[in-house]
């Protein structure tokens, strides 16, 4: 898992650096601040529901497709809201471009909530390896893809992140597939209820959420400044 982690890092290295390099100063401004408020909607979106399902998932294994659609209906329903509230300073504040290139990104960060909520599954069922290697896949193979489109074709910044949705909807119907495909625990599910997924979930994840977010909130505010 240290392994995994590592490689995710120095992939999200390579993609700034590829951005950077392939199209310039200017446009990787652009794109790493649309970015972070795309990554900043995934941590509220998220908030503690992964934990939340893994842990339940480990209690309840005969429960896992109830509760994957207890978690993916709550954090998708946050996203939303998140999201929405960013699109409003979106359509009023910056250009069409910018607009754009957000709620590409915006797309993007609902994905990748979703993706992060799967792979909940097999942890709570102590598939960790398994984990491991698709986050891997997920993080090096899409800044390769953004890499190749920014070294070899002339591409936009918005094609750099409707590239990166396409790599996310891949990925995350692969992984859907690979989960419903495991033959987990067949045994009866005793049942439970939205709002008590919720209750559990919301309120233990939303610091760490807010943490996250705060943590980029600097370069958040940049990217919508108008510029002189």
């Amino acid at each position: 898992l240290a392994t995994a982690q590592v490689v995710a890092n120095g992939a999200a290295f390579f993609l700034a650096w590829a951005v950077a390099r392939g199209m310039g100063e200017a446009v990787y401004g652009q794109f790493a601040a649309a970015y972070a408020l795309a990554v900043s909607v995934a941590a509220l979106a998220d908030s503690g529901v992964r934990v939340t399902l893994i842990r339940e998932v480990a209690r309840q294994p005969a429960a896992w497709k109830r509760l994957l659609r207890h978690a993916l209906s709550i954090s998708m329903l946050l996203a939303i809201i998140v999201a929405a509230g960013f699109f409003l300073l979106i359509l009023f504040k910056e250009s069409p471009q910018a607009q754009s290139l957000r709620l590409w990104l915006l797309l993007f960060a609902l994905l990748w909530t979703g993706l992060r909520i799967l792979l909940g599954v097999p942890a709570g069922h102590q598939r960790l390896v398994a984990v491991a290697v698709w986050g891997a896949i997920e993080r090096v193979g899409g800044a390769l893809l953004v890499a190749a489109l920014a070294f070899l074709t002339d591409t936009s910044v918005l094609g750099l992140a409707q590239g990166l949705c396409v790599w996310e909807a891949g990925i995350l119907v692969a992984v859907w597939l690979w989960v419903h495909g495991q033959g987990h625990d067949t045994a009866v599910d005793a049942g439970g209820s939205w709002l008590g997924f919720a209750k559990l979930a919301i309120p233990f994840g939303m610091a760490a959420a807010v943490q996250s977010v705060v943590g980029r909130l600097d370069l958040i505010i940049l990217g919508f400044q108008q510029q002189p």
